[in-house]
């Protein structure tokens, strides 16, 4: 079996001007009752478009995939996963961040002076 990819966020969150991913976090929710665990995952993405060429041509995600499919053969039949993506895309101008003397490392920030001027208009003046 091949080297597992570190977590698929961390892979995402190191490379963020290679990716288009703004801002990752992983969650994972714990039920003591039955010893399962939920994960979640949150981003932000510059456009639809970063985040559908990683998912279908960035070797961090490839990895990803690939590493699962090893997995899942190796521990078959006793793997259950159940995956679901929820997508929303904000309309040009539709976001609105505020950060008021905040860390330069909060949010969206450490991106602003990277990203095209479309992003930009994510933090307002205002």
């Amino acid at each position: 079996m091949a080297a597992l990819p570190r977590c698929g966020a961390r892979l995402v969150q190191g490379e963020p001007l290679d990716t288009g991913c703004l801002s990752i976090r992983k969650i994972d929710v714990r039920h003591p009752a039955d010893a399962q665990v939920q994960t979640a995952t949150l981003a932000w993405w510059q456009s639809l478009a970063h985040l559908e060429a990683w998912a279908h041509e960035h070797p961090t995600h490839l990895a990803i995939l690939q590493s699962f499919g090893e997995l899942a053969r190796h521990f078959a039949p006793d793997v259950t996963v159940v995956l679901g993506h929820e997508v929303y895309v904000v309309p040009a101008g539709g976001a609105r961040a505020e950060y008021l003397n905040c860390h330069d490392r909060t949010g969206l920030l450490p991106f602003l002076g990277h990203l095209s001027g479309a992003v930009s208009d994510l933090v307002s003046d205002h």
